[in-house]
């Protein structure tokens, strides 16, 4: 077997022990210096504790995955619901503005349509004869009158001539071909006569 050596400390020089000397010398004078804004700080990494940059350890890593989680998720509901949020106050802003502008052609449309009623055109669809041609019955306005009273005037006028024509070929009150009595026939009442003024200004028994 090999022998094993003696192990021998070696110490250091002297010049590595007065630079090492004078360090630990120039460090303590450093430290003992007061208002000069220098910090000795024994760690480069390390932060004191007292000041606004150290933070433990504890506080620096998060530990807690569930809890990580559920704020995740909390803030995926909260953004979804403000997506959803805003697409129903533009869906109501939509809605408000179409239904005003249907709001505003109707009102228009009413206008259009006074205005038309108030002009002669307006007319123009109406029945040149004032009766029902369906129903024969006279309108109930000034022109159904009127006509109403000149077709009664041709009725009685018919019925007239009916009883002249009667009288006259009947004057001994015998029918000349079989010589039977003939009665004879009365005189039609004249129709009434509507004194009702027209739009025209005219009353109902004036011709236009």
């Amino acid at each position: 077997m090999a022998e094993i050596g003696i192990l021998r400390s070696i110490s250091a020089s002297p010049e590595r022990r007065s630079e090492k000397a004078k360090e630990e010398l120039e460090r303590a004078r450093v430290a003992q210096r007061t208002n000069t804004g220098l910090q000795v700080v024994k760690s480069p990494t390390g932060v004191d504790r007292h000041t606004a940059l150290f933070m433990d350890d504890k506080d620096r890593f998060k530990t807690d995955a569930a809890a990580d989680l559920r704020e995740m998720e909390l803030q995926r509901k909260i953004k979804r619901e403000q997506m959803l949020e805003k697409k129903r106050a533009e869906h109501i802003a939509r809605e408000e503005k179409r239904w005003n502008e249907v709001d505003a052609e109707h009102q228009r449309k009413a206008v259009q349509a006074d205005a038309m009623l108030s002009r002669n055109k307006a007319k123009t669809n109406k029945s040149s004869v004032p009766y029902n041609p369906i129903s024969g019955a006279y309108n109930d306005d000034a022109d159904g009158m009127r006509l109403k009273y000149h077709d009664d005037v041709l009725k009685y006028r018919a019925q007239v001539r009916q009883v002249t024509l009667h009288t006259m070929m009947n004057r001994n009150l015998t029918n000349p071909i079989t010589g039977a009595s003939v009665s004879p026939m009365d005189k039609p009442p004249a129709p009434e006569r509507p004194t009702l003024p027209s739009s025209d200004g005219k009353t109902y028994f004036e011709r236009k």
